[in-house]
């Protein structure tokens, strides 16, 4: 009976411990957590980190789960924006536009084996398409470690025919601005002495071209930044092999309300406003000087994408996150540089993409917004409420749900114009 007690005593000792471990356990981790929420990390272990999550090529997917819809799961037709969504799939070098119901309108696509970015549907039905060869993975990559090659800028007609094609190192980005010409992204492989004696810098170049793509003048982010130290300090970044991709940049737009430009002289309309990923900043440059006249989100921003510009001034973000494990959307003040309003999503740690990302104010207030690497796509409301969502119903290798690289929300009027025209060839 006396051992019987002792035992009895023990399992209830044993009982408590256990429960006080498992307590303490989530404690820590929640401490963690609320820690790290909104927090850039800083110290050299969390620098070297980030440094691997830059260094991540940008194919990426997620597993699609079983009983998983595709397709639009939600449309709420009295509070979302009516209108045409045009995206891209990365792995599968093809662009879809879609209606509300996810209906595909029209879409266009490279040979298999090519990489599609960013592309931009023009008011005459134009397609502008930045993309490139992937490199297959028996495949001996360059000096520069590149996982693209033979990159290029295409053009197509609304019917899908290539109008031309420019081989150029384009990456990321292009846009008709209001005078006509194209702007691009494009690479420059090149040793700058200041940055490294040995190693190889992918400098950013900013390429016009005429409607034709044919091209009229670059200019260099390096030589932009160089001399604007103290607006735009360099922040270090890990070597990847033979490669220091210091200013990695993902997004390009020109200046183009000329209602802003008596505001303040970050919206003459000879300025550009760039997103450079690597930097955790985005900036706005004076073309004809290539002088960096504005900056910001070091420490406040990581891994950011798809900087533009609102009608009301402020600039539109996406945060993605890097090292913090979500993602968020940021309208931002650029004069008073304060954050005037923030999307962290439903579920905080639900919201997250690696890599890619975009966001699109619409013209009732709504966002629309791409999470790339969950292939997936929704609208909000000012007040974050979900009123559309889309998941790519494009399966790649491995039963994988295929990237949209960015979305892009087009005018019934527009669409229907194009449409009109087209029909009466």
């Amino acid at each position: 009976m006396k051992n019987q007690e002792q035992n009895s005593k023990k399992s209830f000792m044993y009982i408590l411990f256990s429960i006080a471990l498992v307590v303490s356990l989530v404690l820590t981790i929640s401490k963690f957590k609320q820690k790290t929420k909104n927090q850039v990390p800083s110290k050299k272990s969390e620098s070297i980190d980030i440094d691997i999550l830059r260094s991540l090529p940008y194919v990426g997917s997620v597993d699609i789960q079983p009983g998983e819809e595709s397709g639009v799961t939600l449309y709420d037709k009295n509070n979302s924006y009516p209108g045409y969504n045009l995206y891209s799939i990365l792995q599968l070098s093809t662009a879809e536009l879609i209606d509300m119901d996810g209906n595909i309108i029209n879409s266009w696509r490279s040979p298999p084996g090519d990489l599609w970015s960013n592309v931009e549907l023009l008011s005459n039905g134009d397609l502008l398409v930045v993309g490139g060869q992937q490199v297959a993975k028996d495949e001996k990559k360059n000096q520069y470690k590149d996982t693209i090659k033979n990159r290029y800028l295409l053009r197509f007609d609304w019917k899908g025919n290539l109008l031309w094609k420019k081989t150029l190192p384009t990456h990321h980005d292009v846009e008709l601005s209001q005078d006509g010409k194209l702007i691009v992204l494009c690479k420059k492989y090149k040793i700058i002495p200041e940055i490294h004696p040995e190693k190889v810098v992918p400098d950013t170049m900013f390429v016009r071209l005429d409607k034709d793509g044919r091209v009229i003048e670059s200019k260099s982010l390096y030589d932009s930044v160089k001399d604007s130290n103290d607006i735009f300090p360099l922040q270090k970044i890990g070597a990847k092999e033979t490669v220091i991709d210091l200013f990695h940049t993902n997004s390009i737009e020109k200046m183009h309300y000329e209602h802003l430009t008596d505001k303040h002289p970050i919206y003459n309309l000879d300025n550009i406003l760039i997103s450079v990923r690597h930097q955790d900043r985005i900036a706005i440059i004076n073309w004809p000087e290539n002088k960096i006249v504005w900056a910001w989100g070091q420490y406040t921003v990581s891994g950011p994408h798809d900087a533009t510009l609102l009608e009301n001034g402020h600039i539109l973000l996406f945060d993605n996150g890097l090292g913090r494990g979500n993602s968020r959307i940021i309208e931002l003040d650029p004069i008073t540089k304060k954050i005037v309003w923030q999307y962290p999503g439903e579920i905080p740690t639900d919201f997250y993409t690696r890599t890619n990302g975009s966001a699109q104010r619409l013209p009732n207030g709504n966002t629309l917004i791409a999470e790339s690497c969950k292939g997936r796509a929704f609208e909000i409301t000012p007040e974050g409420r979900k009123v559309w969502e889309f998941l790519c119903p494009h399966v790649i290798k491995g039963g994988k749900r295929a990237i949209i690289v960015r979305i892009k929300k087009y005018t019934v009027q527009l669409i229907d114009e194009i449409i009109k025209i087209h029909n009466q060839e």
